[in-house]
């Protein structure tokens, strides 16, 4: 996911964002990566391996004055088609 920070007063050097994932089991909180300066990049997110549904990922923003806004993602992770597994049969 592309971002960009436009903050909306004099002290946007200090404003700050935390990525919070409210589903840990679905999406752990090192699965998450941000990539690019820190006022413009990316977001990127891998969900646990074989998981699927729906995650929720909180950014919550900052500055020197204290908290400055939060934002909540809905993120839909679909199953993967997985090839078919042949297990030997009992003689």
């Amino acid at each position: 996911i592309a971002y960009r920070l436009v903050p909306g007063d004099a002290d946007a050097a200090t404003l700050q964002f935390l990525v919070v994932p409210t589903t840990p089991t679905q999406l752990p909180a090192g699965n998450i990566r941000q990539t690019g300066p820190f006022a413009e990049g990316t977001l990127r997110f891998t969900p646990a391996a074989d998981r699927f549904g729906v995650s929720f990922v909180d950014l919550v923003f900052s500055d020197r004055n204290g908290p400055a806004g939060a934002q909540r993602l809905r993120l839909q992770w679909l199953t993967a088609n997985d090839p078919p597994v042949i297990s030997p049969l009992p003689n």
